[in-house]
């Protein structure tokens, strides 16, 4: 006799039912993302629990998951001033003198200090719930030192960009361009940079000696989801598959419930500029506006949580504009998408088919601007803005049949993947084999 909850049954027909924890950021498309897969959980039976920042605590709630907050010394940690949690400061825009190894060098720091505090202060709190299994953000590295301390599985969730060690050490050249942008420093140079700046992580944090400077950028789980197509991510061929599942985007009811009837047009071209949630640029998108004021389109804009509406007065009236729209739902209809080139925001328009005009803006955009790149799924505009180049851009976009075929052949290849069921059988049958 088959045992069957929620709809869902393993093959063997039973399921074990846990109590799980997920580790966030207070980002929203990392939120976003492992929200629908914790509510997805939750609807199979399993308890489970969202830690993330107060900011999400009203958001995370209504999707019917669990809240869970940090200690207060980790909300501090979020809430200061050049954290890349403060909203203010990145709807200001990135210093164009940014050393981008310093950044990097500042993250992992305040990485680290999380999972210093969450070690000596959360862990009995942790430990109290009980957890069966630990999911984490790619970023949210105290997942996985939680699950050796407790001695239980832990699975990590690839919002962040997937770029290995492998990857690294393979082609650091690639790594120092697109994320440090340091085109002039040889291979030899920066690998000897990473290890020298590992050095110093693990003289400052010496508990956490297994922990390297760039391990945010790939999954350390013992399975880890990344959410595109093999195709779509540089070098697959260094990813170990039986560890790592190429799971496409991640798409669930809510997204499709969206009415967006009013934002779409039956006779223009619909074009969707959209600039992030996180260096969401008050400025760029002025000059988007200024650059597409005229162009014969319908035009829909998302300018983020860090922007207000009344910054925006002199936007034409038959344009659609707003703080949040439904990304996804409108993804199916649109005909170009402008963006900041975020991991996931790339992705939607891939898995749909829908070319992009990416305008990189900070670490891992670059290496999705070479994705669009070498798949042909839309245009790059490298280097200071130009308003002439995003509009030859768009054109290309909507009239270049090379970029179409490509757009088509990489959507078929994402829709193809499993997305949430995937996620979830997966989760589920770590769960059961434990």
């Amino acid at each position: 006799m088959q045992l069957i909850r929620m709809g869902r049954t393993l093959r063997n027909g039973a399921i074990n039912l846990s109590n799980i924890i997920f580790f966030s950021i207070p980002l929203f498309g990392h939120v976003n993302y492992g929200l629908k897969i914790a509510k997805q959980l939750a609807v199979e039976g399993h308890q489970v629990y969202y830690f993330s920042g107060v900011s999400f605590k009203d958001f995370i709630r209504k999707k019917g998951v669990q809240f869970c907050h940090y200690s207060d010394g980790i909300e501090a940690l979020f809430n200061l001033q050049d954290s890349t949690y403060n909203k203010k400061k990145m709807s200001e825009g990135l210093d164009p003198d940014i050393d981008y190894l310093e950044e990097l060098w500042k993250l992992s720091n305040h990485l680290f200090d999380i999972t210093r505090i969450i070690s000596k202060i959360d862990l009995e709190y942790i430990k109290t719930l009980n957890p069966d299994l630990i999911l984490y953000d790619n970023i949210a590295i105290w997942g996985k030192l939680i699950a050796e301390s407790l001695g239980i599985r832990c699975i990590s969730s690839g919002t962040p960009y997937c770029y290995s060690q492998e990857m690294i050490t393979n082609y650091p050249e690639e790594f120092a361009r697109c994320i440090l942008k340091k085109p002039n420093i040889n291979g030899n140079s920066i690998k000897s940079l990473l290890r020298i700046y590992d050095k110093m992580l693990h003289q400052h944090y010496p508990e956490f000696k297994d922990f390297h400077f760039t391990m945010n950028y790939s999954g350390s789980g013992d399975l880890n989801f990344i959410y595109t197509s093999r195709s779509f991510q540089l070098h697959p061929e260094l990813i170990d598959e039986s560890i790592n599942a190429f799971v496409g985007v991640i798409i669930d009811d809510d997204d499709q419930k969206a009415d967006i009837t009013s934002y779409l047009s039956q006779c223009k071209k619909t074009i969707y500029v959209a600039l992030g949630t996180i260096y969401n640029n008050k400025n760029l998108y002025k000059a988007c506006i200024n650059a597409l004021r005229g162009y014969e389109a319908n035009i829909i804009m998302s300018i983020g949580d860090s922007n207000v509406l009344e910054d925006f007065i002199d936007v034409p009236s038959e344009w659609h504009i707003g703080n949040h729209l439904p990304q996804i739902k409108l993804l199916e209809h649109v005909d170009v998408f402008v963006t900041h080139g975020g991991v996931n925001s790339v992705r939607e328009a891939a898995h749909f088919g829908v070319p992009v005009v990416v305008i990189p803006q900070t670490g891992d955009h670059f290496l999705v601007a070479e994705d669009v790149k070498r798949t042909q799924i839309g245009r790059v505009i490298d280097g200071e803005f130009d308003p002439t180049q995003l509009l030859s851009a768009i054109e290309d976009c909507l009239y270049n049949p090379s970029i179409q075929r490509a757009c088509a052949s990489i959507s078929k290849e994402m829709q193809q993947c499993g997305g949430l069921d995937d996620v979830v059988s997966k989760i589920q049958a770590l769960i059961h084999n434990n």
